[in-house]
């Protein structure tokens, strides 16, 4: 397998996508990108309990990236729902960003206990 590498603005890149950091830096990061589908997959792998009932998240040294890739996945989840409740309910979201749904979510949960108190 081939170790080509680009050098850009922030870092570097290799063949798969994945992002570097430049060496020399204090802190390493690799910044990957996945579809949905695989990272719901793997979201699914890692929170699947291994023969001796252990799950990925138990280790302290990964339970962070854990955690990252659950709210990441969760976070499309959740605009997806939204999404889906607007349009079903008439509403047009074609037009709107992800952050866009998002804000709108969360405005309608904030009002959503007032109208419960006011059907009373």
């Amino acid at each position: 397998m081939e170790n080509s590498r680009a050098t850009d603005v922030d870092g570097l890149r290799g063949d798969n996508g994945a992002q570097l950091d430049a060496p020399g830096r204090s802190a390493s990061q690799i910044t990957l990108t996945f579809s949905f589908e695989d990272a719901v997959a793997l979201n699914r792998w890692m929170l699947k309990p291994s023969h001796d009932g252990a799950l990925a998240g138990d280790d302290p040294e990964v339970r962070p990236a854990v955690m990252k890739l659950r709210n990441a996945v969760e976070h499309v989840q959740a605009i997806a729902a939204v999404r889906r409740e607007l349009e079903q309910a008439g509403v047009a979201t074609q037009h709107l960003s992800d952050q866009q749904v998002a804000q709108l979510g969360r405005r309608i949960s904030q009002a959503a206990p007032a109208l419960r108190g006011a059907q009373g």
